[in-house]
C-alpha cells in the first residue's frame, strides 16, 4: 500500500499581499478612518520601506492593526460588505465550484448562495470576467462581498485537501479502473500532487523518504524541513 505521512507545514512565511489598495491610498484611508494619527503612519511607513514589505503588512506585522480591521476599511472604500470567510462555514460543494488553482490565482472564493444570488469574496474585485463566468455557470447574480488575501488563503488552506487524503482517492480511483489492490499505484498523478503541494507551500525542495512500509514526504519551507 502506498502510504504517505505528511507533516503540516506550519512555519512562518512573508505574507504576499495582492491588495486593490497601494500604499498611499492605504495611508489616505487610514487617516480618513481616524484607527491612526498621521505621525503614527508616518512610522509605519519608515518601517514598512526599511525591511522592504508592503505598508499593509508592515501593520500587521508590528502588530498596529489587524487584518480584519484593515480588511473592514477597505471593504468601506470600495462600498462593499465585509467577509471573514475562515469564520463562515462553507458547503464543501459551494466552495469547490471554483477550483483551487483559480480561487488562489484570484484570491476570489464563492461561500454561499440562495435562490436568486451566488455569494462571492474576493480580494480584487477587478476581476470582472471571472464573477460573469461564475455568474454564468451558475445561472445566478453574482453577490461581491470583500475579504483579505490572508483570510482567503488561510480558508482556501482549510478546505483543501491534505495531500495524504489527495493520494488516498488517486488510489481508490486506480482500483476502481483496473479491479485490483496489487496494481501499481497511479505515480505520475501522486507525483503531480506532491509537486502541487510544494508550489503551494512555496517549499524549496523535496524529501522523499522510503521506509519498508510506507513513503514519508517531507518539504523544506524557509530553509526548514518538514
Amino acid at each position: 500500500i502506498f502510504m504517505i505521512y505528511f507533516v503540516s507545514l506550519t512555519a512562518s512565511r512573508s505574507f504576499l499581499y495582492h491588495m486593490l489598495v497601494q500604499d498611499n491610498q492605504l495611508k489616505t484611508l487610514l487617516l480618513k478612518s481616524k484607527v491612526m494619527d498621521e505621525k503614527s503612519i508616518l512610522e509605519l511607513s519608515f518601517f514598512a520601506k526599511n525591511s522592504h514589505v508592503p505598508l499593509y503588512q508592515a501593520a500587521i506585522e508590528r502588530g498596529v492593526l489587524s487584518d480584519q480591521t484593515i480588511g473592514k476599511i477597505i471593504a468601506d472604500s470600495l462600498r462593499l460588505p465585509f467577509i471573514e470567510v475562515s469564520k463562515t462555514i462553507i458547503p464543501e460543494e459551494i466552495f469547490h465550484l471554483i477550483p483551487e488553482k483559480v480561487a488562489r490565482k484570484y484570491k476570489t472564493i464563492i461561500f454561499g448562495e440562495d435562490s436568486k444570488n451566488i455569494k462571492i469574496a474576493t480580494a480584487n474585485t477587478d476581476y470582472t470576467e471571472l464573477f460573469s463566468m461564475i455568474a454564468k455557470k451558475t445561472s445566478k447574480k453574482p453577490v461581491l462581498h470583500f475579504a483579505t488575501d490572508l483570510d482567503i488563503d488561510t480558508t482556501i488552506q482549510m478546505y483543501r485537501k491534505d495531500l495524504q487524503e489527495a493520494v488516498d482517492e488517486l488510489i481508490k480511483e486506480n482500483i476502481l479502473i483496473t479491479g485490483s489492490l496489487t496494481s501499481d499505484a497511479p505515480i505520475i498523478k501522486i507525483v503531480d500532487v506532491i509537486l502541487s503541494n510544494a508550489i503551494d507551500a512555496a517549499a524549496s525542495d523535496i524529501h522523499i523518504e522510503p521506509s519498508e512500509n510506507d513513503v514519508r514526504v517531507r518539504y523544506r519551507i524557509d530553509g526548514i524541513l518538514h
